[in-house]
């Protein structure tokens, strides 16, 4: 939860600083058999702020999705849209 208050935090200060920001971005995530994410990269951004696409990316490095017996390592794709307000 903190984890997701900080990439929250960093989204709104790129909003303040540039307003009419929106777009969508795709990082794909490996997540390994114990949760945690050992790569991260934007796949497709309409954003064209790289700055911010990787504190996403690094943000989500953070997540721990908890161990799974039995599961492989997995990529998934998370499409992310942000809406000016």
């Amino acid at each position: 939860l903190r984890r997701q208050r900080q990439m929250c935090i960093e989204t709104d200060r790129e909003l303040r600083r540039k307003p009419s920001l929106q777009g969508s971005i795709t990082p794909e995530l490996v997540i390994e058999p114990n949760g945690a994410v050992s790569s991260c990269s934007v796949v497709e951004s309409t954003l064209n702020e790289p700055a911010l696409e990787s504190k996403i990316c690094n943000r989500l490095r953070l997540v721990d999705f908890g161990a799974r017996p039995g599961v492989d390592q997995t990529k998934i794709r998370y499409p992310i849209e942000l809406l000016s307000s």
